[in-house]
């Protein structure tokens, strides 16, 4: 005669997402079946789970005594567990510090932090109280953590003294490479359709490869 044990074990995927709906207070900033994004308001950050596994992960603090970080609510990309998002420190006495992060939620591991806005050479930068709007202002994301980003770089020289250009970058298997530079490309126009990415210069598309 069989013997059927019935236990109370909560399923892990059930476990999972229980976790993942997080406490009281908790905002989401960006979901997909797979993860959550969430800003936490009893313990200010932002904070990704893994639906899958029920692993969380610390993102960031809204500020820190060193100056404020900014992890944009506008910046994220998820492609089913990987998350890429832009990290901006704004140093009270200095230039920012601009990055793109790719982590694979599951595991809370960076798959790669690039500079989202590399030097030119030129020395000059233009700083947060001249121009708001800089720092990264799209991304995009394949599902094996390749990753593309439109920055407004306030580290490359533009046409005119105080300008920085707006550029398009990407990082794959080749490495890390500058597609497009110029006053002319939208901020938003960033799009990704398998390895072929396009973005908009002078209201012309303009087309690369992720390799």
């Amino acid at each position: 005669m069989a013997i059927v044990v019935v236990t109370g074990t909560v399923p892990a995927a059930a476990h999972a997402t229980t976790r993942c709906a997080g406490s009281k207070g908790t905002v989401t900033v960006v979901a997909n079946a797979q993860v959550r994004v969430y800003f936490g308001r009893a313990a200010p950050g932002y904070h990704a789970c893994s639906k899958v596994t029920g692993k969380v992960t610390k993102l960031g603090p809204p500020s820190s005594k060193a100056g404020l970080t900014v992890v944009s609510l506008l910046r994220w990309r998820l492609r089913g567990s990987l998350l890429a998002y832009a990290r901006d420190k704004v140093m009270a006495d200095g230039p920012p510090d601009l990055v793109v992060v790719v982590r694979d939620v599951r595991t809370g591991h960076t798959l790669r932090a690039l500079d989202a806005a590399p030097p030119d050479g030129s020395g000059s930068v233009t700083y947060y109280d001249q121009q708001l709007d800089l720092g990264v202002r799209d991304l995009a994301l394949t599902a094996d953590g390749r990753v593309a980003w439109i920055v407004t770089n306030p580290y490359a020289k533009g046409r005119f003294v105080g300008e920085a250009p707006t550029q398009v970058w990407k990082a794959d298997r080749t490495g890390v490479a500058l597609l497009d530079s110029g006053p002319d490309i939208a901020p938003g126009s960033l799009e990704l359709t398998g390895d072929a990415l396009q973005w908009i210069r002078g209201g012309q598309p303009q087309s690369a490869t992720l390799s």
